[in-house]
């Protein structure tokens, strides 16, 4: 049981004004998740869900003489009060019956089915909630006194998502958008590690490796480096979801719950609402495949729920508490992106540092300053690589009402696609009802995190904040468990079901309860690949143009992809084929890169624009044997240069082009050359005064003693390593900037 609520007081001026900020929240989110220009409410939904409610708690007063006697004669305990949750209990049905539900984007999914009739609205979303709504309010004692239904309702929505994933996937490798580049960022983890950068020679003729970073490889990449050791990065990508997300994640929800003190019934619920927080949350993670990232600023929630136990219920932190924060702060900040995330955070401790009593100060600054030491080679990355110059310019001015009214619709869009419950009970009812801790510290930090991500965007577009829907759904999971919680401990406290009222509290609880269960249902259904995040394992047509590439490229040449490879060759970025094939290659796009900071077409413009010769170049300038492309112009180009290029193969819309070309990654000299991340080994045929290579020139590059190195202007702005190797013929470069 939650040990820290307080008893009801008398009106009080504070309890008008919650109640006016309550009412005002209400209307605001009203007004945002408002959908299209129609009636306020739907008709049919609100029809359904009032008749139904009511036909429900018409047969649960039918049933009141079934009682039976001990429970009847059971001396009456005072109703609670019920004001605020009735208050909240009727926006939750106001708002599972508005106009919101017509967006597709609304949650849970299909609520309501467009055009649906006879057997398709018995797979609606409200009809099965009021299935069961009756199920749990006949069967309420006995389901819900204790977790265990709640429980084994997780084990069946977690199963239910991994039987999904598997009829999709088998448990092979995603393959959508962002999917590959991020195991190709594994791959390189696994050899990297444990430096945060490296020199990976397999892209664009070599080039520093700063993704690993910038893509929050490193908030799990330390917990799988065991089984990336040992188990090829594409095997270990989709399990890695299902476990992280499916398992992990829930039960840190769980824990969250126990943290703050709450019992194991609001705990279980935090689990199943973890299952099914917001539309963005599957959308980033299955169809854009940004898990990593995802999974640091999920952190948000076990950093909160440890943060409020740290000032709140710990007089003298515990070494448990500190090590927990040590670890979830460093998941939480090695995505450079939680940054953002932690303003709020920041300005949360800054109200509550009259909590830091002397002897927390000193915790608190000591675990700033070791996770400081922890994440400074990280933090290091983009400062002596230069990255960070792109993500400092301003977004295009507008005008102020032009960036409030696009805040408003992002933030509105937010709110469709997040759980009713979250919504209402975690946003709204976060503010009233809860003991004034929880008030003073969860609300305020999941309205900041909401607020930021409808007009985040508008102060900096780059940074995508529309995605802090997610932080902020999964901070809220706190209020919302313990108000869902509390409501099955008033029912369950009242009197039997003797009175219309205890009759209408009964139906209404069972039915949030019903929301509860639907939406982690539909939330396990989002893992089959359909809906709103839809992905699809590799395909075979990938598959058949790595095989080709890995028979017909000779070891050292290079692949190049001409124009923009976009999603084209597989329906995700072609990151992960240079894994696959075992070839180093070329592309503009292999990474998701924003286009305001790459220019998504390949080869550079430097070698477009002054015909053929300039063109077949750059491709023995890099030892380009082979040229992949899906663009009709550019299989012109190629078509019409017999001299440099012929036909050499094709898979369905794409063209395979070999190149007329010696291959050799020698500029100057000849001899051998094998290249791996941070390290080339070159092996000479004979002793050379000077030799070039045809890898990108980068500080950082380190030669044994006698060989000295320089860069060797190629023209164009093609800088490659040079050498002077003495009288060595076997050379080990390494990179160590």
């Amino acid at each position: 049981m939650f040990a820290m609520f307080e008893r009801t007081k008398k009106w009080t001026q504070s309890a008008h004004v919650r109640w006016a900020g309550g009412t005002g929240t209400a209307a605001i989110l009203a007004l945002a998740t408002r959908h299209g220009n129609g009636a306020w409410l739907d008709p049919t939904v609100c029809g359904a869900l009032l008749l139904g409610l009511g036909a429900i708690a018409a047969t649960l007063y039918a049933r009141r003489a079934a009682t039976p006697d001990w429970e009847a004669n059971r001396p009456a305990e005072p109703a609670p009060p019920w004001p605020m949750t009735g208050f909240l209990l009727g926006i939750l049905l106001l708002y599972a019956g508005s106009s919101a539900i017509t967006d597709n984007w609304f949650f849970p999914t299909n609520w309501k089915i467009s055009g649906a009739a006879g057997t398709l609205v018995l797979k609606s979303g409200y009809f099965r909630s009021l299935i069961l709504t009756l199920a749990l309010a006949l069967g309420f004692k006995p389901l819900l006194r204790t977790p265990r239904a709640l429980a084994l309702a997780w084990v069946f929505g977690a199963g239910l998502a991994v039987h999904q994933l598997y009829s999709a996937t088998g448990f092979g490798m995603i393959y959508r958008v962002d999917s590959p580049a991020f195991v190709y960022r594994f791959w390189s983890f696994q050899h990297l590690f444990p430096r945060p950068d490296g020199y990976d020679p397999n892209w664009n003729a070599g080039l520093p490796v700063t993704a690993l970073v910038a893509s929050g490889i490193w908030s799990v990449g330390l917990w799988l480096l065991p089984f990336l050791r040992w188990i090829p990065a594409e095997q270990v990508y989709t399990p890695f979801l299902a476990v992280f997300f499916l398992g992990v994640l829930p039960l840190l929800a769980w824990a969250s719950l126990a943290w703050v003190g709450a019992g194991p019934r609001a705990r279980w619920i935090a689990a199943l609402l973890a299952l099914a927080p917001t539309q963005r949350f599957w959308v980033h993670l299955l169809h854009y495949g940004t898990a990593p990232a995802l999974f640091a600023m999920a952190m948000a929630l076990p950093l909160a729920a440890l943060g409020y136990r740290f000032l709140y219920l710990e007089e003298l932190p515990r070494h448990a508490t500190l090590l927990l924060l040590l670890l979830i702060g460093f998941t939480f900040l090695a995505w450079p992106g939680s940054l953002v995330i932690a303003i709020p955070f920041l300005l949360l401790l800054a109200g509550h540092a009259h909590r830091l009593v002397p002897g927390k100060w000193k915790w608190a600054l000591g675990i700033a300053a070791v996770l400081g030491l922890l994440l400074l080679p990280l933090a290091m990355v983009p400062v002596r690589h230069d990255t960070i110059g792109g993500f400092m310019s301003v977004a295009a001015r507008k005008t102020f009402w032009e960036h409030v009214r696009n805040g408003w619709g992002v933030f509105g869009h937010n709110l469709r696609g997040t759980n009713p419950l979250i919504l209402v009970l975690g946003f709204i009812g976060g503010f009233a009802g809860l003991p004034r801790s929880v008030r003073r510290f969860f609300a305020p930090l999941a309205a900041m995190l909401l607020l930021m991500s409808g007009w985040g965007e508008e102060v900096k577009k780059i940074l995508q904040t529309e995605r802090l829907i997610i932080p902020a759904a999964l901070v809220a999971i706190v209020p919302t468990a313990l108000w869902l919680d509390r409501l099955i401990d008033q029912v369950l406290a009242a009197p039997p079901c003797r009175s219309a009222g205890s009759v209408i509290r009964r139906t209404a609880t069972a039915w949030a309860v019903a929301i509860l269960l639907t939406g982690a249902y539909q939330g396990a259904k989002t893992w089959n690949g359909k809906g709103l995040a839809p992905f699809h394992a590799r395909p075979e047509s990938n598959r058949q143009l790595t095989d080709w590439l890995a028979a017909n490229v000779p070891e050292g040449g290079r692949v190049l992809f001409a124009g923009r490879a976009v999603h084209a060759y597989g329906g995700a970025k072609i990151a992960a084929l240079p894994l696959f094939a075992g070839r180093e290659m070329m592309a503009a796009d292999f990474y998701g890169f924003s286009p305001k900071l790459v220019e998504y077409q390949y080869p550079p413009r430097e070698f477009r624009y002054e015909g053929p010769d300039v063109l077949f170049s750059f491709m023995e300038l890099h030892n380009v044997t082979h040229v992949v492309t899906w663009h009709d112009d550019w299989k012109q180009v190629f078509r019409r240069t017999t001299n440099y290029y012929r036909p050499a193969h094709e898979i369905g819309r794409t063209a395979i082009f070999e190149t007329r070309l010696e291959p050799s990654l020698f500029l100057e000299g000849s001899g051998r050359v094998q290249a791996d991340f941070d390290r080339i080994d070159i092996v000479l045929d004979t002793p050379q005064e000077r030799v070039v290579i045809k890898y990108n020139w980068v500080p950082g590059w380190q030669a044994p003693d006698g060989v000295t190195l320089f860069p060797h202007d190629a023209g164009r702005g093609v800088v490659f390593i040079g050498l002077d190797p003495g009288d060595r013929r076997r050379i080990t470069l390494r990179y160590r900037p």
